[in-house]
Order: structure tokens, then C-alpha cells, then sequence
């Protein structure tokens, strides 16, 4: 580590050097919470895309729902590493309606509402 605090702080910028000059440097700064991002679109016709947030390397799980709570599709069931990610619903073989689209990454759950329109 170059750096370690308890207190929140942001990196502006990174400057690293050699004996033969400056190094490029690329870093990415990862997420702090388990998220299930905005979808979109919403309403959508029949593609959405479902973006999430993971800060650690989990199972995860992401799964739709119709109304009647029965499972209509599993999209992502797998371990996935941290950061930001998206995965895309098609769901052209389904009817127009409400739909719900639930994360669940170990204790972690959250769903939200969707809807399809042909």
C-alpha cells in the first residue's frame, strides 16, 4: 500500500516515474457497495441493460421475475469479480408487462421494476 487511512479521500490524480522518465499509470477505482444500478430503458422494447456494482470478488446471482413472483429467466449465475458490470435482457420471447429484476450477492438483495412494452 502507498496509501492507508480510515477517512474517506479521493484520488485526483497519479503521477509515477523511472530513471527513464514518467510511467503511464492506469487504476481503477472500485466500488464501495454491493448496487444494482438504474436499468435501462425502462420501459423497454425488448432489450434492457441491467448495470450493477460488486466491491468484492462474490457469487452472484441475477434473476427476472413476472408478477405472479415466478421466475422468468436467470441472466447471471456465476462469480463475478469487482467492479462495474452490466448485463442485457432480451426479452423478445416474453410478454408485454411489469417485470422484477433481483441481485442477490451473499447477504446482499435488491430488486427493481421493469417494464416491457411490445
Amino acid at each position: 500500500y502507498i496509501l492507508n487511512t480510515e477517512y474517506p479521500f479521493e484520488v485526483i490524480e497519479i503521477n509515477a516515474a523511472s530513471g527513464d522518465g514518467y510511467i503511464d499509470v492506469h487504476f481503477e477505482v472500485l466500488p464501495m457497495e454491493y448496487k444494482l444500478n438504474n436499468i435501462y430503458p425502462n420501459p423497454f422494447n425488448p432489450i434492457t441493460n441491467i448495470e450493477f456494482t460488486m466491491p468484492v470478488r462474490s457469487d452472484m446471482v441475477i434473476q427476472v421475475y413476472d408478477l405472479q413472483g415466478r421466475e422468468v429467466v436467470t441472466l447471471f449465475d456465476n462469480i463475478q469479480e469487482p467492479g462495474v458490470h452490466s448485463v442485457i435482457w432480451n426479452a423478445e420471447n416474453e410478454s408485454s408487462g411489469i417485470y422484477f429484476i433481483r441481485m442477490t450477492s451473499g447477504s446482499y438483495s435488491e430488486m427493481k421494476k421493469v417494464m416491457l412494452l411490445k
